[in-house]
Parts: structure tokens; C-alpha cells; sequence
């Protein structure tokens, strides 16, 4: 079998296991990672997802260069040098909607605080789809 089947395999028993246990804010991340296909590094002690780091749309390497951009920003400049979300996609040249996970993945790990996130979401700098970035996982959003 190969590691594009084990994957989907795994994906799902992630997601179908945790339909009712999913109350920790860091749990739900975990979900959503895997349900948008988002490398969940801000979890490593589930372990579940090692094995898989290339069959995420965003992988390893991808959501950890990210990361070590967005907090090399916010140890230099605090709040006042934080890229935009427009920004950060030119940058990047990432799809839209894989910045846009990875971004809410990270938010709903708890990284980097209210305040940086509404920096990158500053009025006029990001696309109106980006404005789910900041908003609570729901039901909807994990299966």
C-alpha cells in the first residue's frame, strides 16, 4: 500500500475517533490540521502525523518556515513590524487557501496571541476569507 492510501487512512481514523473527545482548544488544531491538510508541528506528542510530513497540501518543512518567519517578526518587532496577510502571501507564494489554514491552524494553537493576529488581519490587508482565521473551530470546521 502506498503512503498516499496509509495517509487517508490514518486522516480519517483521526478525524472519525475524535468526533465526540475534541474539547481542548489544542485537540481541535490537531483535527483541523488534518482536515485541511496542514502539517500539525504545534502537536508533535500525538505522533500520528510524522510518517506522513510530504502528504500534507502544507507540509513540515513549509508550517515550520512559517512559523520561524512569523516569530522571528514578532521577536524583532513586537506587534509593529508584522507582516499583513497580503504580505505574507507574496512572500510566500503559497496557494491562498493553504496560507489561510496554516494561518488559522497556528491562531487556534494558541501561537503568537490576539494581538499579532489581528496585525495580520489589519483592515484592507487580507481577503474576506482570510477573516476566519481568528474565529473558534466549530463542528463544521472538523468534520
Amino acid at each position: 500500500m502506498n503512503n498516499d492510501k496509509l495517509f487517508e487512512i490514518m486522516r480519517f481514523n483521526i478525524l472519525y475517533s475524535t468526533v465526540s473527545s475534541s474539547d481542548k482548544p489544542s485537540d481541535r488544531a490537531y483535527l483541523f490540521a488534518w482536515k485541511v491538510g496542514v502539517f500539525p508541528v504545534q502537536q508533535d506528542y500525538y505522533r500520528f502525523h510524522n510518517p506522513f510530513n510530504r502528504e500534507f497540501a502544507v507540509s513540515d518543512v513549509m508550517i515550520s518556515d512559517l512559523v520561524a518567519l512569523l516569530d522571528e517578526e514578532y521577536s524583532k518587532g513586537g506587534l509593529v513590524k508584522v507582516s499583513s496577510f497580503y504580505d505574507l502571501e507574496n512572500r510566500l507564494s503559497w496557494s491562498r487557501e493553504n496560507l489561510i489554514h496554516a494561518c488559522r491552524y497556528l491562531c487556534q494553537s494558541g501561537l503568537f496571541g490576539k494581538e499579532f493576529w489581528q496585525k495580520v488581519l489589519a483592515p484592507t490587508a487580507y481577503p474576506i476569507e482570510a477573516e476566519r482565521i481568528t474565529q473558534p473551530l466549530g463542528f463544521e470546521d472538523l468534520h
